[in-house]
């Protein structure tokens, strides 16, 4: 089984900055600076030896080149779909209250 540090590390070798957040998406850090330079892997294993429960916070914008839609109701999903083809095919993850995550490379 892949430990949730494993996987932040993991992303972090890619070049992906991110943070740890609470079960409820709360960062455990002050993330600002975060929006403008990529995590280090000492930061990351700092963060996870600290918080070794966190879950993965993917900084979403220019630095990553990731766009996110949020879609937290069936009527946004509903009115996704006037916009999106359900032909599309992009990375998608559920939510912790039952919605998803489109994500756009």
């Amino acid at each position: 089984m892949v430990e949730i540090k494993d996987a932040a590390l993991d992303y972090q070798s890619k070049n992906f900055s991110i943070i740890p957040v609470q079960k409820n998406k709360k960062p455990y850090i002050k993330w600002e600076e975060y929006q403008k330079r990529k995590s280090t892997k000492d930061e990351v294993n700092e963060w996870w030896s600290k918080w070794p429960d966190a879950m993965i916070g993917i900084i979403t914008g220019n630095l990553n080149n990731i766009f996110v839609i949020d879609v937290d109701s069936k009527q946004g999903a509903e009115n996704l779909s006037n916009y999106i083809p359900e032909s599309l095919i992009t990375p998608t993850s559920k939510t912790p209250r039952g919605g998803q995550h489109l994500y756009f490379l």
